[in-house]
């Protein structure tokens, strides 16, 4: 049950400011853009529901994956380096389907998650530069992990997104594997963020289902 924190903003000054930060650490990280498409729930913060298409040279030949995201527990107190960074650090449980098959449909007229206000669904693109990092000992530097590497650590993303023609950016922290160690996750995000000019505050931090809940509520 992976620890998560994120925070979105529409300042984008501040997002240029952060993608050259985090772009001029090394040039060790992965790049990738695509549209994801989420099940709209108004009324929902905990769950996360969203069509994900796959990343590789193939995904238009390939079929789309189903992501499910609960989120057991929250905490609105997370502060570090002297309150410069406060957030909601959040624990969320995954479950993932591919699809071999179209869904069925009592409507062939409306697509599986076709888009408001035709549908149910929201689509979301996502531009974002990612890596990740292994925190077997807090005591060192944070060292940069392979991806997909079976390791435990944490991932951190700078993400430019388009929800409804508003743009949008987003910095996070997730983490990798299965150990939910708080004190680990907390230290690797301090050493990460020692040198980050941006403040980040509570007030902007959220999950996506409850980003979506508070700022597109008007397109349902």
């Amino acid at each position: 049950m992976p620890l998560e924190v994120r925070w979105f903003n529409k300042n984008m000054t501040n997002y240029e400011l952060a993608n050259k930060w985090f772009t001029s650490i090394d040039q060790i990280f992965e790049k990738e853009c695509r549209d994801d498409q989420y099940l709209f729930l108004p009324n929902s913060e905990d769950i996360g529901i969203k069509l994900r298409p796959w990343k590789d040279e193939e995904e238009n030949k390939k079929p789309p994956k189903l992501e499910i995201k609960w989120r057991k527990k929250k905490n609105t107190n997370f502060n570090l380096i002297g309150n410069k960074i406060s957030g909601t650090l959040e624990e969320w449980i995954k479950w993932g389907w591919v699809f071999t098959s179209p869904p069925e449909s009592t409507d062939t007229g409306i697509d599986f998650f076709s888009l408001l206000p035709n549908g149910p669904g929201i689509k979301i693109t996502k531009w974002r530069v990612l890596r990740r990092y292994n925190y077997q000992d807090i005591l060192k530097s944070v060292e940069r992990i392979d991806t997909d590497s079976g390791e435990e650590g944490l991932q951190c993303e700078i993400t430019k997104l388009n929800c409804n023609n508003e743009i949008w950016w987003s910095i996070g922290f997730e983490g990798i594997g299965k150990k939910n160690n708080e004190l680990e996750f907390r230290n690797a995000i301090q050493k990460i963020l020692k040198d980050f000019k941006i403040k980040l505050e509570k007030t902007d931090s959220f999950g996506y289902p409850e980003w979506l809940k508070c700022n597109f509520n008007q397109f349902s």
